[in-house]
């Protein structure tokens, strides 16, 4: 009787160690999957974790869940959005899940050397190989790797430094939604609104930051030269990145802006088309003062047609349809 429930108690503490190894092993990792740990999160900890925790957890599918479900945590909890927290669950679960695999089919292929199974340890040994590709290959897809890290991160820095002054570099990561590595930027209104990121030749959250700003001026000139709302207006303002900062004032940049109408109501005709953008051209000429590149407006027509009306700073007016 003493000696069962020795056995009993025995298997309740080796179930706790292997809650306590989990659990830890599903924490550290979680850090490394946080864009603010940066070029670390390309290092394969969560790999080596649950692989050294395999050697003494029985459960493995508590590894899985424990390095998944940490991982979700911490990226809802820092802020990183719903989505990446489901994303990094299934991910990490996955990475764990093959890690442990591969634990456990080494331990069986020596297992079934040692014993003179060579149809066993064939087995187990196919079951190593495509365990070390899938997870190597899962772990790279989803955080990338150290050496292409490295060189985009200096390739993003140049790029920062070339185009623009006052904006400082931190952390490079990996962003499996970009396809690319992010390197954050720093500047003195970034604190207020965000995080804003940079990746040479695919994003540059800086520069859309600061045309958005002007954006927002160009709009309210619009209405104030127009007595028209700016509120179903796109303002396209062609500059380049060298050009801008968060300073900039819309002054430098009305030459250089265009302005967007896509109606919302369908053409009967060409001719209907006409009418409305001669009684818009009306409300462009109200202020002699307005600056512009130029003034597009978009209607749908009846059988597919697509109505175009192009007016220039000097009056005229190109109209078109069906064009690009």
């Amino acid at each position: 009787m003493e000696e069962k429930k020795s056995e009993k108690t025995s298997k309740q503490q080796i179930s706790m160690l292997s809650i306590i190894l989990a659990v830890t092993s599903g924490f550290i990792s979680a850090f490394f999957t946080l864009p603010g740990t940066g070029l670390a999160s390309t290092i394969p900890v969560s790999v080596i974790l649950s692989a050294l925790c395999a050697l003494f957890v029985k459960e493995k599918w508590m590894i899985s869940l424990s390095a998944g479900g940490m991982a979700a945590f911490f990226n809802s909890v820092y802020g990183f959005g719903t989505v990446r927290a489901v994303f990094m669950f299934f991910i990490c679960a996955v990475i764990a899940f093959f890690s442990a695999l591969l634990v456990q089919a080494l331990k069986t292929a020596d297992y079934a050397k040692k014993n003179g199974d060579a149809e066993r340890r064939k087995k187990a040994v196919c079951t190593v190989v495509l365990s070390a590709v899938l997870v190597a290959a899962v772990f790279v897809l989803f955080f990338g790797n150290l050496f292409s890290g490295l060189y985009h991160k200096s390739k993003n820095i140049d790029y920062v430094k070339e185009n623009y002054q006052n904006v400082g570099t931190s952390y490079t990561y990996y962003d499996f939604s970009e396809r690319a590595y992010l390197t954050r930027v720093n500047f003195a209104e970034a604190e207020k609104a965000g995080n804003y990121y940079v990746s040479a030749g695919k994003k540059d959250d800086y520069y859309g930051f600061c045309i958005e700003k002007l954006a927002f001026s160009a709009k309210d000139y619009f209405e104030k030269s127009t007595s028209l709302s700016g509120d179903f207006v796109e303002c396209i303002i062609d500059a380049e990145n060298k050009n801008v900062s968060e300073n900039s004032g819309f002054e430098d940049f009305k030459d250089k802006t265009s302005y967007v109408f896509n109606m919302e109501d369908v053409m009967v005709d060409f001719a209907g088309f006409k009418k409305v953008c001669e009684k818009y051209s009306e409300y462009f000429g109200l202020s002699e003062n307005f600056t512009y590149k130029n003034i597009v407006i978009n209607a749908q027509g009846l059988k597919e047609q697509r109505y175009k009306a192009e007016f220039s700073p000097d009056g005229s007016v190109t109209y078109s349809i069906n064009s690009d």
